[in-house]
């Protein structure tokens, strides 16, 4: 886990830390996510660039899910989605 303090500007603008930003692999024009959750704490999160997201689509599962009328689905009948939805 990394933290630091940080200040906010008159302008309220922050600085992430440079070794954070290198963790993450934010350039200039990196797009962030602003929650704030329920205990009043700000996350940030990175939103993923295109190439990143490919990489995130490639390993859903590709197989016809049958879904009843309630949203459930049979775990044994689709052991690989199952898999994917319990990493979650």
């Amino acid at each position: 886990m990394m933290n630091t303090t940080i200040k906010m500007s008159s302008k309220g603008q922050v600085v992430i830390p440079a070794a954070m930003r290198v963790k993450l692999g934010l350039d200039s024009g990196s797009e962030l996510i602003a929650i704030l959750n329920e205990n009043n704490e700000i996350v940030l999160r990175k939103v993923p660039s295109s190439a990143e997201w490919s990489s995130l689509m490639s390993k859903i599962p590709h197989e016809r899910i049958a879904f009843d009328e309630n949203g459930h689905y049979d775990p044994k009948a689709h052991p690989s989605f199952d898999e994917w939805v319990r990493k979650g």
